[in-house]
């Protein structure tokens, strides 16, 4: 709860430092809880594991739909095991070519677009929060610097909206342009002053209920990403915060404050190699990808397309997070 309720200022070293302590603080929790588990959740051994289900159930191949890490998941499988691949359907892709600062300025690119994006709806439909993009935007960054100064209250004394669930809590309707109508709402009970709207968005997209997290999806990506991070290939220049702002005006000090710490204070390395990526001998692979997904931009499957040997890309036009069962008749025949 506390790393993720954690602002992280890349002007502001002592935020860094916190924070970075958290992420060291969590995988030391992993090792002391389960080693032998930390120590292997690499996608390249989960991949493995993949294929010893594939055995046991006595298949040939391996059918396989990933969606957004999936992707990433399906691709790794096929390098490893190019002869077993099935019928595989990659949907809103990762690139496995980039390093993983530059899949962040990407992902931080993306929802920056869907943001314009439903910026130019909202203030077209009359949502109420501002007659231009201009105005609305910029009550939204300065919330952002608002309870990055002084948390807002929510309803629960023990977890205000810091910057980092605001944060969140935007994000996460983005990703589907059905929950745009709910983003109108939580901002604009936040600039009353209401934070229990962005906080439960937040919560949502952070699977936590009621009683608390109902799921460790966030500490098992932390862990999985945190392992993957040295296979992956090392940048030859790390973008800067200025790239960040680039990018992302309203949400780039934000990404570039997380990607400063990144998985620098993971305590845990990694034991196996990065496998060939283009998979070559795999069976035809389908790339889907949404030309608006914020948290998979759509170059990243056009480029995962062309790096594949069998890559076959399928696009569709539209927004929100993967193609496949999103109301386009097309994608999903």
């Amino acid at each position: 709860r506390d790393r993720l309720a954690t602002d992280v200022d890349p002007d502001d070293p002592a935020s860094v430092e916190r924070y970075a302590a958290l992420t060291e603080a969590q995988g030391e929790a992993c090792l002391a809880t389960n080693p032998q588990l930390a120590q292997h959740v690499t996608t390249v051994e989960t991949a493995k594991d993949l294929d010893v289900l594939r055995a046991l159930l006595g298949d040939e191949q391996l059918n396989y739909y990933g969606a957004s890490y999936g992707t990433f998941l399906g691709t790794t499988y096929a390098a490893l095991f190019p002869d077993k691949v099935g019928r595989f359907l990659l949907d809103g892709a990762m690139d496995p070519s980039l390093t993983a600062t530059d899949q962040a300025l990407l992902q931080t690119g993306g929802f920056q677009t869907a943001f314009d994006d439903w910026l130019t709806d909202c203030v077209a439909n009359d949502c109420s929060l501002g007659s231009t993009e201009a105005e609305v935007e910029q009550q939204v960054a300065d919330l952002l610097a608002s309870v990055a100064d002084s948390p807002m209250d929510s309803g629960d004394p023990d977890r205000p909206l810091t910057q980092a669930y605001a944060f969140y809590g935007i994000a996460a309707p983005l990703y589907s342009q059905e929950e745009w109508p709910a983003l109108t709402e939580a901002l604009g009970a936040a600039f009353a002053g209401d934070g229990s709207l962005l906080l439960a968005s937040a919560d949502a997209y952070n699977n936590r209920g009621q009683d608390g997290y109902t799921t460790n999806q966030q500490q098992a990506q932390t862990a999985i990403n945190c392992l993957d991070e040295p296979l992956k290939p090392q940048p030859e220049a790390v973008p800067s915060e200025d790239d960040f702002l680039a990018a992302s005006p309203l949400f780039g000090a934000i990404a570039y404050g997380y990607t400063e710490v990144g998985c620098e204070p993971w305590p845990i390395e990694p034991s196996v190699e990065a496998p060939d990526y283009s998979a070559p001998g795999a069976a035809p692979i389908l790339v889907v990808g949404t030309t608006r997904d914020p948290a998979t931009p759509f170059e990243s499957a056009v480029k995962l397309a062309d790096l594949l040997e069998s890559g076959v890309l399928l696009v569709r036009d539209g927004e929100g997070h993967t193609g496949f069962l999103q109301d386009n008749p097309c994608i999903d025949e």
